[in-house]
């Protein structure tokens, strides 16, 4: 079954990570993926390697065209317009960060509603720049309004990198769900670490749990 969905949020909350482990995810279930990274400052998926590498494990990416050309500054992957021809994949879109990295969105806004996409909005309680929920809530209404696209829901990952431990998770859930409450959408997943997984199970609702070192590269491959 065919699944669009886009994951947006501030710099720095954790996107580019949570769209891996959601693309790894969807190759165990059986489904084709095509993970779309349309954050043209993310520089680790220019490489060509790192596009071959992915497609060993059943991920077509679609990444910033310019690691093959003589440009200075990325452009839009000339692929882009394919996934919306797509109809048994899975297609998870990365946006850059911030307000205007959904901007493109907007350029694709009547591609994207032809889908029954799925937008979801990742926050991070302990961002200095999420840490209230107006703050999280006006960037939200921001994103949405320059991508003319509606959130669908709300992804918590809330996490202090390598000091996260089970209760920093559990102290940002209720941040997460005013978030949501506010939005007038569902906290969509709670995100954890797979070390923090069986005992955050019955502490933490709505458990997505991820592999937060997850790379395919040549020398560390984790599936």
């Amino acid at each position: 079954m065919k699944k669009f969905i886009i994951i947006c949020g501030h710099y720095g909350c954790g996107k580019t990570n949570l769209c891996l482990n959601m693309a790894m995810n969807e190759v165990r279930k059986g489904e084709s993926v095509i993970f779309a990274n349309l954050d043209v400052t993310d520089f680790y998926f220019s490489s060509p390697h790192v596009f071959e590498n992915y497609e060993k494990f059943g991920i077509q990416l679609v990444g910033p065209a310019f690691s093959q050309t003589t440009l200075d500054l990325p452009v839009l992957p000339q692929n882009l317009y394919s996934i919306f021809s797509q109809k048994d994949k899975t297609i998870i879109v990365n946006t850059g960060g911030g307000d205007d990295g959904v901007a493109i969105l907007h350029r694709f806004n009547r591609e994207i509603i032809a889908q029954n996409y799925k937008m979801y909005y990742v926050v991070n309680y302990y961002r200095s720049y999420m840490k209230s929920v107006d703050s999280s809530v006006n960037l939200a209404q921001i994103i949405e309004n320059n991508s003319n696209l509606k959130i669908s829901g709300v992804i918590n990952n809330s996490h202090l990198r390598k000091d996260t431990t089970l209760q920093t998770i559990i102290d940002s859930v209720d941040y997460a769900q005013n978030v949501a409450d506010k939005l007038n959408v569902p906290l969509t997943m709670n995100v954890v670490s797979s070390e923090f997984l069986s005992e955050a199970i019955g502490k933490v609702p709505k458990l997505f749990p991820v592999d937060t070192n997850l790379s395919i590269d040549d020398n560390s491959v984790v599936i």
